[in-house]
């Protein structure tokens, strides 16, 4: 490097009053101001201080410039103190502290200008002083100035009004400071502080402009130039302070391209604008404070331009009137913000932010705040144009608190309001959003939260609007709606886990096509004078709770002036209203709504309103609930004629003494109460309405107003609080279907009688109803009844009962009268009679008409003088109904005359208006039912004991039923000698010294006439016995006995019929026997000589009696103890080559003793002395021929008596049976040695005897030897 010292000219410095003295500089180059000059450079030539214009490379250090200096005594007055250019590289460079001070008091004198590529570093501190009008540094055309260390610049520009800059670079000139730098100006007129179209690298940086005056802290580019690459820079804190007036007289200047980027700024300005962009970048990479003060004096001011802003986070402050924070208009382009700011507003219409631009986009971030305190003054303004958007987001606890509104929309096609976690928006004296004359809005909060004056989100003039609240977020309006919505097309709002609290409604919609309310899960609105849920002017409007709840002073939810409206409160979903309505319904066209299971409505007012609406629907679920204080549970009173409404209860309705759980007016109402529990009466009002109860419980009325009414009370449906049901003026059908109740007609409420089932034109019985009629129906005046003027309580009607096939009609217990004021259709039952209880009258004021029916009565059967039912008609007796008489308790007797009436017919009584189901009993007596009475004079309906007017008296089939099963348990295990020993064979079965064992099944029917041939019994029987030999005994002479033991089971099934009215009874005998046995054998070989055979045997019986005629099935044991000796001899009467033909002539004796207890049957038949016990007498003979072939057939005829009388004691009259005391019995059978072990017997019976006996049987016997 060329090294050059200053020697070639020395001046005297003048005496004047301008000099200026740094103690602390090794080298002062002082240009004053005078005549003479000097002229220093490394040429020797040049018009500035120092200028190095040869392009060589300087170094000036310490003593060059202390030799120079001290041969420098005059004044220069030069352009600059230092002149750098034509690529010139000069480095100064000392080992003080301050490398060198320069003070200029030259008019239009500059401090540094370095320009041509020239290149210019200081190494240690510099101070510069300006006076007087020039810039202190200047670069232009690629030249380069570098301090290393710290530059501080002080500029004086005292009534200068031209434009002064402190660094001023141009034409791509760069600057770069690597210390501190410290610039200040009294009154700058203009211009700026650092203005630059090249490089500014700073450090950290003080700009200030003190004492008055105007122009930029910082401006970038140059207008006419293209300085997109401009660039200042700092790698620490810049402060700048500005006092001008105008907005340009800001501390930051980007009207021109370029890019500033800071690390961070302090900023305060007098009257200018914080920042001020129009083309250029600013980018505040950490934090950035501006405070602003005066009127207009913004934060930040961004125009029309290229140009965009950034920040990391900060502060923005204004204090003047319209002085907004951050001011943006870009009418040609984009806004795109995302800040960390906060933003404080003290004036008045002075906007944190405002915004008008194509296309809004902002974005602040966590924990930023906004806050305005004057009036007027909103959060942020953003306005666009009407095709154009707008986008507003909060995040991380980012805050808006304003005097007027937090969030202001304007004309805008699309607009997204969002509010992440922890934001919130404070809105003193305003609304806390506030978007008008939009295409779409959105608006979103998560865990985020407004607080307002006035409506905390106001949405007016649009499209299609969505409100999101998620969870954890909350509004709140002091003096207004939570949401207010007006004059939109669509709008849809959403709450999951969120809350909104206001003085108003806390959603009010209105003048809008088509609305959604959903309220999700924790979600709650809570009006403390308004509505919950306020809509009106509607075409659609739908209202979805899940688990959410309202609280409200008014109505919970109310919705007015709509096409259609859908409402559901889904499960765990509350209404509350204090002085309201809990849903409050009108002028709609058409509503469907639904309460959930565990949803409830708790309110002062009705629960539900609906009213002038054309067609509704509500649904209560199981579980849900409806409770009023001061209101009715659902009110429908409000509906006009012509409209339709329909409820559908599985809940429960709960409302206090003097209102109605519904009350219905002049629509045509639709009521079904599935489950739950109504407490409260119902009251469908005017109109054709109808009514289905079929499942839960009703504590209360039902009533009907001036139109038709049908009711049905079916199924589950507990009655057993309801205290009446009353039909209408029109007319009116009462069914009852599947169900129990207990009902009557009257003036007066009694809940011990039942149901009170006043004003009906006709009550059908249906499916398996059981109706109890507690007292009159359809009028209490049985008077009215019996003249067929009957009446529901108003005589110009005529009542009709219907019973359908599966129901049935009680009479009520306790009751001994009852009236039917109309007609009776039965199909069903219809049951008069009671337990334990006769001489009951049931009146039927109308026509009687059976269809299949049955009706059910009572009597004591006793003769003619009988206490029984009776049924009166005063119409006619018409069609086909079954009666059915329980006797309880009469003993029975024959009657005499007429007979027992028990229906009674005022008009004309069809030829089988009635017929018997079932015989009708009583003690040894049945009786058949005869129309008319023995005269033909009236057609009333009389039960007789006899038949055909001939006295032909009826018996009781149980009487032979009794009688047989005696019988049959006597005669169940009868047994003979052969029926044990089977084959009479030349085998080893004839030998006596052999034992034997055996089995004998039986199959056996027996028929004959009972009870002076009234009776016709038949009885068919199996039994199978069992036995052998346990021991044998070898006597003199060849004889022996044979010892044995025996067992045997049996079934018999007998029926006795009325062969006058084929009335049967069936009997069933079960039993079992054991017993002992012994045979004595004169000859070893048993079909030869003399044999005796004796039996002793015990049988237990269990004897069952059903039938027609039996009230239930009556069963009883037995027991029969046989003993028989038998007697044979065995005779050869003729003897072949090949056969021979055997009598056995033979006798037997048997004598059977019959027990069981007195008998008391339901049918008040006392049957006792039994008398069974007797002898029976078998006489007769056995042929057999042997030798023919391996099969014997054998034929046995025998004579067979009994002394027993066969007879029982019924309620004191002895009666027979018919079995026959003298028969002829007829064996014929084959007898087969199957080999020298095994024996089968086959044989048929038959018997013949008095009383048409006959009896029939086949028998099969086994027998093996050993």
């Amino acid at each position: 490097m060329k090294k050059t010292i200053l020697n070639q000219h020395i001046c005297n410095l003048p005496s004047k009053n301008y000099k200026k003295t740094f103690k602390k500089s090794f080298l002062a180059i002082s240009v004053l101001l005078a005549n003479s000059m000097v002229y220093a450079d490394c040429s020797g030539t040049g018009l500035d201080g120092l200028n190095l214009s040869d392009g060589s490379e300087c170094i000036f250090d310490q003593q060059i410039l202390s030799e120079w200096f001290n041969q420098v005594q005059g004044t220069i007055y030069s352009p600059a103190i230092l002149a750098i250019g034509d690529g010139t590289k000069v480095v100064f460079e000392t080992d003080g502290d301050d490398f060198l001070s320069i003070l200029n008091y030259l008019g239009n004198t500059g401090g540094i200008v370095a320009k041509d590529n020239a290149e210019v570093k200081f190494n240690n501190t510099v101070h510069m002083e300006i006076g007087k009008g020039g810039d202190s540094i200047t670069i232009n055309d690629n030249a380069k100035v570098i301090f290393k260390d710290n530059l501080s610049i002080y500029m004086d520009a005292f009534n200068i009004q031209h434009s002064l800059y402190g660094i001023n670079i141009t034409n791509t000139g760069e600057f770069e400071i690597k210390g501190d730098l410290k610039l200040e100006s009294e009154e700058l007129h203009s211009g700026s502080l650092i203005s630059s179209s090249g490089t500014v690298k700073l450090n950290t940086a003080t700009l200030r402009v003190i004492e008055g005056g105007s122009g930029a802290g910082i401006s970038i580019g140059e207008s006419g130039n293209n300085s997109s690459n401009a660039l200042i820079h700092s790698d620490g804190l810049v402060n700048i302070e500005t006092q001008g007036n105008e907005l340009t007289d800001a501390a930051i200047l980007g009207k021109y391209k370029g890019y500033i980027d800071l690390e961070s700024a302090n900023i305060k300005t007098q009257g200018g604008a914080g920042i001020y962009l129009s083309d250029a970048n600013v980018n505040i990479r950490n934090k950035l404070n501006i405070k602003t003060e005066k009127e207009k004096a913004y934060g930040i001011y961004i125009t029309d331009g290229s140009g965009d802003f950034n920040a990391g986070s900060g502060q923005i402050t204004t204090s003047g009137d319209e002085a907004h924070g951050l001011f943006e208009t870009k009418h040609s382009s984009n806004i795109n913000r995302y800040l960390n700011l906060d933003v404080t507003t003290n004036g008045k219409n002075a906007d944190a932010v405002h915004l008008v631009s194509n296309n809004n986009d902002i974005n602040f971030k966590t924990n930023a705040t906004i806050t305005t305190i004057e009036e007027g003054s909103k959060g942020i303004f953003a306005q666009a144009g009407s095709a154009n958007k707008i986008n507003i987001i909060l995040e991380n606890g980012a805050s808006i608190s304003s005097n007027s509104h937090s969030i202001y929309v304007t004309n805008a096609k699309e607009s997204l309001v969002s509010l992440g976690q922890a934001s919130m928006i404070k809105s003193k004296n305003g609304n806390g959003i506030n978007l008008s004359n939009l295409q779409n809005a959105n608006i979103m909060l998560q865990d985020a939260s407004i607080l307002s004056k006035d409506h905390a989100i106001n949405l007016a003039n649009g499209n299609e609007s969505i409100i999101s609240l998620g969870q954890g977020s909350k509004i709140e309006s002091s003096n207004g709606n939570g949401i207010n919505l007006s004059d939109l097309q669509n709008a849809k709002i959403i709450l999951e886990q969120a809350s909104i609290l206001s003085n108003g409604n806390a959603i009010n919609i209105a003048n809008a096509n088509e609305s959604i309310v959903s309220l999700g899960e924790g979600s709650k609105l809570e009006s403390r004078n308004g509505n919950g849920i306020n809509l009106s002017n509607l075409q659609n409007a739908n209202i979805m709770l899940q688990d959410a709840s309202i609280l409200s002073k008014d109505h919970a939810i109310n919705i007015a002036n709509a096409n259609e409206s859908l409402i559901s409160l889904g499960e765990r979903s509350k209404l509350e209203s204090r002085n309201g309505n809990g849903i409050n319904l009108s002028n709609l066209q058409k509503v469907n709504m639904k309460i959930e299971k565990d949803a409830s409505i708790l309110t002062s007012g009705h629960s539900i309103s609906i009213a002038d609406t054309k067609e509704s629907i509500v649904l209560l679920d199981e579980g849900s609930k409806l409770e009023s204080q001061n209101g009715n549970g659902i009110d429908l009173s409000n509906l006009k004629e012509g409209s339709q409404s329909t409820v559908y209860n599985n809940g429960d309705i709960t409302v206090t003494d003097g209102h109605y759980a519904i009350l219905g007016g002049s629509a045509n109402d639709n009521v079904k109460l599935l489950g739950g529990k109504v407490t409260g009466d119902i009251n469908l009002g005017d109109g054709n309405n109808y009514f289905e109860f079929s499942g839960g419980t009703l504590n209360g009325k039902v009533l009907f107003g001036m139109g038709n009414a049908h009711a049905i009370l079916k199924d589950k449906a507990d009655i057993s609080e309801m205290s009446r049901i009353e039909g209408g003026e029109g007319t009116n059908s009462l069914e009852l279907s599947n169900i129990k109740l207990t009902g009557y007609t009257a003036d007066v409420d009694n809940l011990d009688k039942g149901v009170n089932l006043n004003n009906w034109d006709n009550i059908f019985l249906s499916g398996n109803t059981v109706f109890t009629q507690s007292g009159d129906l359809f009028s209490s005046n049985e008077a009215n009844i019996l003249t067929r003027d009957a009446g529901l309580f108003n005589t110009n009607k005529t009542g009709t009962l219907t019973i359908s096939s599966t129901a049935t009609w009680n009479m009520g217990d306790n009751v001994t009268s009852l009236n039917i004021a109309g007609n009776v259709i039965n199909s069903g039952i219809l049951n008069v009679g009671d337990a334990g209880q006769t001489g009951r009258v049931l009146s039927i004021g109308g026509d009687y008409e059976g269809k299949g029916g049955t009706v059910v009565l009572n009597n004591l059967a006793s003769g003619d003088e009988v206490s029984t039912d009776l049924i009166k008609i005063a119409g006619d007796a018409k069609g086909v109904t079954n009666l059915i008489v329980h006797n309880v308790g009469g003993l029975g007797d024959q009657t005499k005359g007429d007979g027992v009436e028990i229906v009674q017919v005022g008009g004309v009584s069809d030829s089988n208006a009635f017929i018997l189901n079932g015989a009708v009993t009583a003690g040894n007596y049945e009786y058949l039912l005869n129309k008319g009475d023995k005269s033909g004079t009236n057609q009333n309906w009389y039960l007789r004991s006899y038949k055909d007017n001939n006295n032909q008296v009826l018996y009781n089939p149980a009487l032979g039923t009794y009688l047989s099963n005696q019988t049959v348990a006597v005669q169940m295990f009868r047994q003979t000698f052969f029926d044990r020993l089977g084959s009479l064979s030349s085998s080893s079965m004839s030998d006596a010294s052999e034992q034997f064992y055996w089995m004998i099944n039986r199959i056996n029917h027996n028929y004959y006439k009972s009870i002076h041939d009234k009776l016709n019994n038949h009885i068919n029987s199996y039994s199978v016995q069992f036995g052998g030999d346990i021991n044998v005994w070898a006597l003199d002479n060849d004889d022996y006995f044979h010892l044995g033991i025996m067992g045997g089971y049996g079934d018999s099934r007998s029926r006795s019929v009325s062969n006058q009215t084929k009335t049967r009874t069936d009997g069933e005998v079960r039993g079992y026997a054991i017993g002992v046995y012994g045979t004595y054998f004169s000859n070893k070989y048993t079909d030869l000589g003399f044999y005796v055979d004796m039996m002793s045997r015990m049988g237990w019986y269990r004897n069952d009696i059903t039938g027609h005629s039996q009230v239930a099935t009556k069963n009883y044991h037995s027991t029969v103890w046989s003993n028989s000796i038998e007697l044979g001899y065995t005779l050869p009467l003729i003897t072949g080559e090949e056969y021979q033909l055997i009598a056995i002539p033979q006798g037997q004796f048997t004598y059977n003793l019959y027990n069981a207890h007195n008998q008391n049957d339901k049918n008040k038949l006392k049957v006792s002395n039994n008398d069974a016990d007797g002898l029976d007498i078998r006489l007769g003979s056995r042929f057999i021929v042997k030798g023919i072939s391996i099969v014997e057939p054998f034929v046995e005829v025998n004579w067979l008596s009994t002394t027993a009388k066969n007879q029982l004691d019924f309620n004191g009259t002895t009666f027979k049976d018919g079995f026959a005391k003298n028969r002829f019995e007829t064996k014929l059978g084959l007898q087969n040695s199957y080999n020298e072990n095994w024996k089968i017997l086959m044989q048929i019976v038959g018997q013949y005897g008095k009383n048409n006996f006959h009896s029939y049987e086949g028998q099969l016997n086994v027998d093996y030897n050993f």
